[in-house]
């Protein structure tokens, strides 16, 4: 069965397939990093795309001054061998030793191939979130005793490790220069940002939970902020602060958090946390801060004392020096059949998108929801809206190309003053939108 521990462990992969913020407009909104099926390319307001300028990129974010960027990228590890130097001496060993204790369970079994089968479906020797690297040691260490004991060991599909690098770049006429490493490691990295003061970056790596760190624009002075939060923190405006939800107590299930804030700048960071808000625990919940200082986030409502009741996502706010929560949702989410939402750079408007790809605009002052781009002129959904400014939008819509299938898409800017949709991605090559505008299966 070790074909279906090999397949288990793919589900451990750290390639960012289900992120899809795949359009990322500098913040002078003169140019946006579009990372493509063939790698990165830049994009101009008008549609204007160059080559690719990098490999296996998952993840951007700019600098303040739009001439720099922070790149994280995926990049497939080869053996064990590149694996090995990355790993902390700590995880390299509980990898050597789990590895190890499998080979020899598998070397010294008896019984038939189906028996080796089932105690293998059921063994958890080797933790979680090392399992592909495991594989990378076995196959590296024990390939000829493997496939002389599994017969189908040479053919199998193996879980890959990826390497997750994270870099600082200048971007000068639509090319990425002078890289500067802040980071590589064999952990997800979940998000990452850069202050708007431009000083300093952020980024959450997964371990066995989500670890916020904050280093200097260089990568240098890292540290960790937060060892239990959510996936999507937030810096506050003037870029002193990062705000956070933090677990109140490590777990599973239903737990109990809070909204927190940590100013980056104290000489104490333990000493210069505040407590927003008590809320409950989903590291899938976002945070924004708008331009008043107000905190937007998602969360789960919670009937006490049935905690274990279904608990549906709604997005709450709370105004700056008032105490109590407001919900700017009762039940909408749910209504419109919501998959993912994003908040404009003032934090004065939420796009909601609809499975459908239809998308809706929801206004923080009046809670009011209108939709701005129908359901018959969507394309599904392709990649979470992308703002453009405070009143454009960057959208998946139907693509109008000759034999274009009905889910097939363009990347358009939508005006949401007039409704306008301006295409951007009209004569842009099938290497660049090949399973990111257009199922790759259809191709």
């Amino acid at each position: 069965m070790l074909k279906k521990l090999c397949l288990t462990i793919a589900c451990t992969l750290t390639l960012a397939a289900c992120d899809t913020n795949r359009v990322v407009w500098a913040p002078d909104t003169k140019r946006a990093a579009i990372i493509g099926s063939d790698g990165l390319r830049i994009t101009d307001e008008k549609g204007s795309l160059t080559a690719p300028v990098l490999d296996n990129v998952v993840k951007v974010a700019w600098w303040p001054d739009s001439k720099k960027c922070l790149v994280l990228r995926s990049i497939p590890a080869k053996n064990w061998t590149e694996i090995e130097p990355i790993l902390s001496p700590h995880e390299a060993k509980d990898v050597r030793e789990s590895s190890e204790k499998l080979f020899a369970e598998i070397n010294n079994f008896k019984g038939t191939q189906d028996e080796l089968n089932k105690k293998l479906e059921a063994d958890d020797t080797i933790e979680n979130n090392l399992k592909a690297e495991a594989v990378a040691y076995l196959d590296y260490t024990h390939k000829k005793e493997l496939a002389e004991k599994i017969p189908d060991w040479n053919n199998l599909p193996k879980a890959q490790s990826y390497i997750q690098v994270l870099e600082k770049y200048n971007a000068a006429q639509d090319k990425l220069i002078e890289p500067v490493l802040i980071i590589k490691t064999m952990h997800e990295i979940e998000n990452i940002a850069v202050s708007p003061a431009g000083d300093k970056i952020s980024f959450v790596e997964k371990t066995n939970a989500d670890a916020l760190y904050v280093a200097a624009a260089d990568g240098s002075s890292g540290h960790v902020v937060s060892h239990d939060c959510n996936k999507y923190p937030c810096w506050s405006r003037d870029g002193k602060s990062i705000y956070f939800i933090e677990a109140d107590s490590p777990g599973k299930g239903f737990r109990s958090a809070a909204i927190t804030s940590a100013n980056v700048n104290a000489r104490e960071p333990d000493k210069s946390r505040n407590t927003e808000v008590a809320v409950n625990f989903d590291p899938s919940d976002v945070i924004q801060i708008n331009t008043n200082g107000d905190i937007i986030f998602s969360n789960r409502k919670v009937d006490f004392p049935s905690i274990n009741a279904p608990m549906n996502l709604e997005l709450f706010v709370k105004r700056k020096g008032k105490s109590e929560l407001e919900m700017l949702t009762n039940g909408d989410l749910q209504k419109l059949d919501i998959q993912t939402f994003s908040i404009s750079p003032n934090g004065s408007k939420i796009a909601l998108t609809s499975k459908s790809g239809a998308t809706h605009i929801l206004t923080v002052e009046d809670k009011k929801i209108q939709t701005v781009l129908s359901q018959d002129k969507a394309a599904g959904v392709k990649f979470t809206p992308n703002w453009r400014g405070e009143n454009q939008l960057c959208v998946a819509v139907k693509s109008k190309r000759p034999g274009a299938r009905n889910d097939d898409a363009e990347l358009g800017l939508l005006n949401l003053t007039d409704k306008s949709i301006k295409v951007l991605s009209s004569d842009w090559p099938i290497s660049c939108t090949n399973d990111f505008l257009v199922e790759k299966s259809k191709n």
